[in-house]
């Protein structure tokens, strides 16, 4: 009977050892730290970290903890997995989230029996410069294509200094001066369509408070 016993204890002493680790046991994960360029690393004060084990998110591990830690000039992270105040195993899962001035990353890694553990680099979000984009006018402008035409044609328009947000006035003209159209249009561009009027000349004017300008137009049929 103890010759059965003492091979099962010894085994439960393997298990027991070989599955799981204690608190306060050192095992650390590290990973480099980048910033979008993927070669520099953030400067240490930029840089925040939270740090737990998937199975126990309420407990969790900052730079504040004990040898948790960012450093340069490697860009290096260090978490203690050994600060837990709960025992771990090996296999677990630890999720460290990396702040960079209010951008975040998450890296993970499955803890292994080497003493310690490297995540995959943490590369901050690469910047996509945005193309710009012209918010008014930058010359006067008013012009119609095609012209002449039939039905339908489109009105260009540019008011130095306005933004090309704005309204603007749009009005038609017979040529005896009678109002035919008024409207309003606005990011330069007002399609016009005369297939209620006569065959004939007609003119159109933009405006605004500070500015206005006639143009002339033919329709032919």
């Amino acid at each position: 009977m103890k010759k059965i016993i003492i091979p099962i204890l010894l085994f439960s002493m393997f298990v027991l050892t070989t599955f799981t680790l204690h608190a306060g046991i050192p095992h650390a994960v590290y990973a480099y730290v980048y910033e979008s360029d993927g070669t520099t690393h953030p400067p240490i004060d930029a840089i925040t970290l939270e740090a737990f084990i998937e199975v126990r998110p309420d407990e969790v591990l900052t730079q504040e903890s004990a040898d948790c830690e960012y450093g340069t000039p490697d860009g290096l992270l260090k978490v203690q997995v050994g600060n837990f105040p709960t025992s771990w195993c090996f296999g677990d899962v630890i999720n460290v989230t990396v702040y960079n001035n209010g951008d975040e990353q998450v890296g993970s890694v499955s803890l292994t029996y080497s003493g310690y553990d490297q995540m995959d680099p943490i590369i901050f979000n690469i910047a996509i410069e945005q193309p710009e984009i012209e918010t008014s006018f930058i010359n006067n402008q008013l012009m119609n294509q095609p012209n002449p035409f039939s039905s339908i044609t489109t009105i260009n328009y540019a008011i130095k200094g306005m933004l090309k947000s704005e309204n603007v006035k749009i009005s038609f003209y017979n040529t005896i001066g009678q109002l035919v159209l008024e409207d309003l249009a606005r990011n330069g561009v007002y399609q016009f369509d005369a297939s209620d009027l006569a065959t004939g000349i007609y003119f159109y004017k933009i405006e605004t408070k500070n500015f206005n300008k006639f143009n002339k137009m033919m329709i032919m049929r």
